[in-house]
Parts: C-alpha cells; sequence; structure tokens
C-alpha cells in the first residue's frame, strides 16, 4: 500500500468521525459527565481502545453484527449517557458518572463496530486490509483528539472566567443531545421491525 492510499484511509477515518452525528455527540456527553483532565484522558483512552478493538475485529472478519441493530444500539448509548448527565446534574450519582472510563469503554465496542460498517461502505483494498485499516483507525483516532481539544477550550475557557450561564446552557445542552438520541433509538427500532 502506497502512502496516498494510506493518507486517503487516514482522511477517511477523520472525515467519518467529524461527519458521524452520534459518535460526536456521545463524545460531547463525556464532556458533560466528566470533569478533571486525568479523569477526562483515562476515559477517552478507554473509549479509543475499545473501538479501536472492535473495529478490527469486524473488519477482519472475527465478528458479524447486523447493522441495522447496531445503529439503534449506538443511539441508545447516548440515551443512556445523557440521562446519567442529568441525574449526575441533580446529585444522584450514577455508574457512569463514578466510572466513566468503563461506560465509555463498553459504548467504544459498539461505536467501533459502527465505524467498521462504514469502512466496509468505503471498501478496503484486498492486499493491503491491515493498512487500510490502521490508518482508517488513525483518521478516527487524530479526528477525536482534535474535537477533545476544540470541545476542551470551548468548554473549559469560559469556565475559568466565570460565566454563569454557562450551566444553564450545558444542561440545555444535554436535554438536546438526549432527546435527539432518543428520537433515533426510536426510528432506528422501527426500521429494524419494519425490515
Amino acid at each position: 500500500m502506497n502512502v496516498f492510499a494510506d493518507m486517503r484511509y487516514f482522511a477517511l477515518g477523520f472525515e467519518h468521525f467529524l461527519f458521524s452525528a452520534d459518535h460526536v455527540l456521545f463524545v460531547l456527553g463525556l464532556f458533560f459527565l466528566v470533569s478533571g483532565w486525568r479523569r477526562l484522558f483515562a476515559t477517552f483512552a478507554a473509549f479509543a481502545i475499545a473501538q479501536s478493538l472492535t473495529l478490527a475485529a469486524a473488519v477482519l472478519g472475527w465478528v458479524h453484527v447486523p447493522q441495522a441493530p447496531l445503529e439503534a444500539a449506538i443511539a441508545l448509548s447516548i440515551v443512556f449517557l445523557a440521562v446519567e448527565i442529568i441525574h449526575d446534574r441533580q446529585g444522584r450519582r450514577g455508574f457512569a458518572a463514578r466510572k466513566p472510563w468503563v461506560v465509555a469503554f463498553g459504548c467504544g465496542l459498539l461505536h467501533g463496530l459502527g465505524f467498521a460498517g462504514a469502512l466496509h461502505e468505503v471498501g478496503l483494498p484486498e492486499t493491503a486490509v491491515q493498512g487500510a485499516l490502521l490508518f482508517f483507525n488513525l483518521g478516527i483516532m487524530a479526528s477525536e483528539v482534535a474535537f477533545v481539544l476544540a470541545v476542551g477550550f470551548a468548554i473549559w475557557a469560559p469556565r475559568s472566567i466565570r460565566i454563569h450561564w454557562l450551566r444553564w446552557c450545558e444542561t440545555l445542552s444535554v436535554y438536546a443531545l438526549g432527546t435527539l438520541a432518543m428520537y433515533w433509538t426510536i426510528d432506528r427500532t422501527i426500521l429494524i421491525t419494519a425490515g
């Protein structure tokens, strides 16, 4: 596999994360749930490791999961995260708030399978599957890191200058995130039962 082909798969992975609303919203939800850079790093590391494992397993043919139920489960993972965030805001600290890296790992397994579906749609070169997989995964991770840094700055910069309306905006954002994810869950479940 040549460098241009490698970079093509890197770019595809980078774009796929940024233009995949459900994956972006899950990562955004982790920001609202996790406080502190060290816990945030552990949480995102667990998510990245898990998604890499299932992405590789699915692309290499070790795991086969029907795409429609998987998409519904990914949407449901965002609903779960939104509920946990709201409970945390209300002082009812749930499992996800106490052990976010465990939840991120479990949900990362689902999201990795979703990434594999996208990679299968694009197609893989017959002679360099491992290289395409590696660079696609690196593209996803680079995109996630860029997103995490941008959102981290956007969320924590206003906190440092004590903008009081920020908490209200965060809560509204979490309700919007949960509502959209619930819509996706219902819509994707209806498609499964109709098909």
